[in-house]
């Protein structure tokens, strides 16, 4: 099973990896117009990770499964205040200009959990798995674009109530509560439409990392690989913070008595490697966004070999419980 569970995690990596490398070598020849990472992002934004949301909570969030659902996100609120002091301690700390302290700060915070992580957790582990994960991941989403987002407007853009929640009640999140409330209310899924969400899910991890690939694509990747603070925050990020929260996870749940579903969330949620989003909010709001492009680089570079590893040691630990 181990061996299983690491064949198929450096399996999936290497196939995200391939897409990765596609996405970068048609900004790096220029096969791409300049605006297609924006276009990719709106179609994946829009289109594809709704439907993946939708679909997977319309079918496994049933009335009988609900008190998992809230565990995980009780779970996931936990977590986010956990990592909070972390965060902060980054941003006090780390030497750089504001938006590189911004970028550290949230690297301690949030991973890649939507773009890699669905999709990562969809193939190794299920559609029921995924749901709980989403799930998981809501405090983390609405954290983001509350108290993280504002972080990186320039001073006097609107911080006002309406733009929040246009950003907190975005399409992915309006999906999640469409789908939630469909499968409580236990209405039959039209086979067309789940034909129709299916088909958009698998979109979802191949156009995420063209996207990524893209976006990477216009900085300078000598300049990346010899970033020494992005290979610092990376192996924080990959490494020391889900080897700590996955050890604690795994006591918790052998103290309460807690299955392992609990803990096989929590350790592929903090493997993820480092987010997307500083590079998009710098795009967004005219901040410099190279020093979060090379370090999402750097750590989806590493992640290679971090999350077949971390991926076998928390099954082992699942095993156990």
């Amino acid at each position: 099973m181990l061996n299983e569970i690491f064949f198929l995690s450096s399996e999936q990596i290497l196939t995200f990896m391939a897409f990765f490398g596609i996405g970068l070598a048609m900004s790096k020849y220029s096969v791409v117009p300049e605006n297609a990472g924006a276009v990719l992002s709106r179609l994946v934004l829009y289109v594809f990770l709704p439907c993946m949301s939708f679909i997977s909570f319309a079918q496994q969030c049933t009335p009988e499964k609900l008190s998992g659902y809230l565990t995980a996100l009780i779970a996931g609120t936990v977590l986010l205040l956990l990592s909070l002091p972390a965060g902060a301690l980054m941003q006090r700390c780390f030497l750089g200009n504001e938006s590189e302290k911004l970028t550290a700060s949230y690297s301690m915070i949030s991973p890649n959990f939507g773009y890699i992580g669905f999709p990562f957790v969809l193939a190794l582990y299920g559609q029921e798995m995924l749901s709980k994960y989403m799930m998981f991941g809501l405090p983390f989403t609405f954290y983001i674009y509350t108290a993280v987002m504002p972080k990186w407007m320039p001073a006097g853009a609107n911080h006002g109530w309406k733009e929040t929640l246009k950003h907190i009640f975005n399409p992915s999140t309006i999906a999640v509560l469409l789908g939630i409330a469909w499968g409580l209310a236990g209405i039959p899924m039209p086979s067309f439409v789940e034909n129709i969400c299916q088909s958009a899910s698998g979109c979802v991890s191949v156009c995420a990392m063209i996207l990524t690939g893209i976006v990477i694509g216009h900085i300078s990747l000598k300049r990346a690989l010899l970033e020494k603070r992005a290979y610092f925050i990376s192996a924080i990020r990959l490494l020391l913070l889900p080897a700590i929260f996955t050890a604690g996870t795994f006591f918790l749940c052998r103290w309460v008595g807690l299955d392992s579903t609990l803990l096989l969330i929590v350790g592929a949620f903090t493997a993820m490697p480092l987010g997307m989003n500083p590079v998009i909010f710098s795009e967004t709001y005219g901040r410099d966004g190279v020093f979060g492009a090379e370090c999402a680089f750097i750590s989806s570079l590493l992640s290679l070999a971090t999350l077949p590893l971390m991926f076998q040691l928390q099954s082992l630990l699942a095993a156990l419980l």
